[in-house]
């Protein structure tokens, strides 16, 4: 981390900082799923909410789909 810069890069929330931020992990979303062998059904979720707790952004990842891994992401300006 540089020093003395805590603030996230970020058009749309240039005066957050990272410190602010409250994040929400779900590590196998889809547990049963994923214990029975269905693991191209499973994600990996992760959510951040700015101070105030509302959602700004997210991630979904699902390490084991079928073809290789996917990802997408969201951001608050997407709508």
């Amino acid at each position: 981390k540089p020093e003395g810069n805590d603030k996230i890069r970020s058009n749309q929330h240039p005066n957050i900082s990272y410190k602010q931020l409250t994040i929400f992990i779900d590590p196998i979303d889809g547990t049963r799923e994923f214990s029975t062998g269905k693991g191209d059904q499973c994600s990996i979720c992760i959510g951040f909410a700015n101070a105030s707790g509302k959602a700004i952004a997210g991630v979904v990842y699902r390490p084991l789909s079928e073809g290789g891994p996917t990802w997408v992401a969201g951001a608050e300006c997407e709508g």
